[in-house]
């Protein structure tokens, strides 16, 4: 049984730390949604992203749920003409808020309540041991006036076999109701508004993606220095990290090893066999990444396209990788020696996951996952895992065309020419169905049929 917290953030990061302060022990996931409104600006900020050094006590906490608002500028009139005349809902963010409760199930216990609104720890123990009720209201005291008057601050549900109810419409039912009938026990606090929402960024800190590069050989260092540049003005500005994996611990155990060197960095990870388009010598393609990194303030990972050095057999430009899917619980990756790489890739497409090569990871994803699962050996799979952890908090994956080349798994192909090392990527597909079997739609291997989780239309991506 878990317990969820869910709220809409407002800005106000002093309210919300107070909030995890008081709860942390009692609950599990805090869902926190925050709804950006877009400008006719690129970048979309988001508050919390830029206060996160000051939440990351509470990181593997947190799920974080973005909700971007249309640009004014893609509204038809007659939804400029509903958006005026309707009155703005303080709980609008938490109609969307099923990509933070992807994996509920029966016994779970949600709270719903506004960011201010907190309940008492003790509250929230005494709800979630008594598993016969299945809902309560709880009432908070208002510090902000002289004499305290008592309200109902939010409700707590615990939910069945049955789809969740909406969690807006549920929480503007619960304020509606009368307070219970305990005058001598009241169960949270409201808080002040601190109005301290302004960021307060130091931007004295390099504040741009680190780009790692973990590789095996003494003469991968020299290959990825003289493929980008590093030693020339084609790409001395590029933050680059590279670091030998002597102890043969695997590509992604050290990939971690290398972004934990940089705790307060977005990281990119790059292979040893990976190469600016020959097009491209001037490394460009680091600046459109995080160009639409700032485009996607939802995004947790964002995955470049990859492309094959050599065309396909009909002269085409080949898609080596250009994002991956979940077909029936197996994992499917877009691409392949013969697939062209045209038009159908112009554009911004959300996945189900990105390879971790080529790829941009947000610093909170990282924060709020935390290190691989140690249950995988040596190398695959893990990556898809990662991606399916990130979106469980909350966050997206996405696929944009910044195009790379890439030789195919050129680090770790020779490898599987020893059967050990094959019998623990096959082992690792294994462990992978039955983790997260639950949460994909159809059956599991084990042959029971998957929960519905009724408030996420399809999982991965929903």
């Amino acid at each position: 049984m878990a317990v969820f917290d869910c709220f809409e953030f407002d800005g106000d990061v002093a309210a919300l730390v107070r909030r995890l302060e008081a709860l942390s022990e009692a609950v599990d996931h805090f869902v926190v949604v925050e709804v950006i409104s877009r400008s006719a600006a690129e970048k979309a900020e988001s508050t919390l992203r830029q206060r996160w050094s000051e939440l990351k006590p509470w990181a593997r906490q947190l799920r974080h749920v973005i909700i971007l608002e249309p640009k004014p500028a893609s509204l038809t009139w007659r939804q400029k003409g509903k958006a005026l005349l309707r009155s703005p809902d303080p709980h609008a963010g938490l109609a969307r808020i099923g990509r933070g409760l992807a994996d509920l199930t029966a016994g779970d216990v949600v709270i719903l309540s506004q960011i201010r609104d907190v309940p008492a720890r003790a509250w929230v123990e005494e709800f979630t041991r008594d598993p016969m009720k299945p809902t309560e209201v709880f009432t908070v005291s208002d510090t902000a006036v002289g004499q305290p008057s008592a309200s109902v601050g939010g409700v707590a549900l615990r939910v069945g076999e049955a789809t969740l109810p909406s969690p807006s419409q549920t929480l503007k039912a619960a304020l509606k109701s009368a307070p219970p009938n305990r005058p001598a026990q009241l169960l949270g606090t409201r808080s002040t508004a601190d109005g301290d929402g302004q960021a307060t960024v130091n931007t004295s800190k390099d504040r741009r993606p680190m780009i790692i590069c973990a590789y095996l050989h003494d003469r991968d260092e020299a290959t990825v220095r003289q493929a980008f540049g590093l030693d020339d003005e084609r790409g001395s500005r590029l933050p680059f990290f590279l670091w030998q994996d002597t102890e043969r611990i695997g590509p992604e155990r050290a990939f971690q090893h290398c972004w934990n060197q940089f705790p307060d960095r977005d990281v990119i990870i790059i292979h040893p066999d990976m190469a600016p388009m020959p097009d491209d010598p001037n490394n460009t393609w680091y600046e459109k990444l995080c160009a639409y990194r700032d485009q996607l303030p939802d995004a947790g990972i964002i995955g470049c396209d990859l492309i094959f050095p050599e065309p396909t057999q009909d002269g085409d430009i080949a898609a080596q990788c250009v994002g991956g899917r979940i077909r029936a619980g197996k994992i499917k990756h877009v691409g392949g020696r013969n697939h062209p790489y045209n038009e159908r890739y112009t554009g911004v497409r959300q996945m189900d996951w990105a390879t971790f090569g080529g790829v941009l990871i947000r610093r909170e994803a990282i924060d709020m996952v935390g290190p691989f699962d140690e249950t995988y050996k040596w190398a695959y799979v893990m990556d898809v895992d990662y991606c399916i952890a990130v979106q469980l908090r909350g966050m997206r994956i996405y696929q944009v065309p910044v195009n790379i080349i890439h030789a195919e798994n050129g680090t770790t192909k020779d490898f599987l020419k020893n059967p050990e090392y094959k019998a623990t990527m096959f082992a690792n597909f294994t462990i992978f169905e039955e983790k997260w079997a639950p949460l994909f739609r159809g059956k599991s291997s084990s042959g029971d049929e998957s929960p519905s989780f009724g408030l996420l239309p399809k999982f991965p991506g929903g």
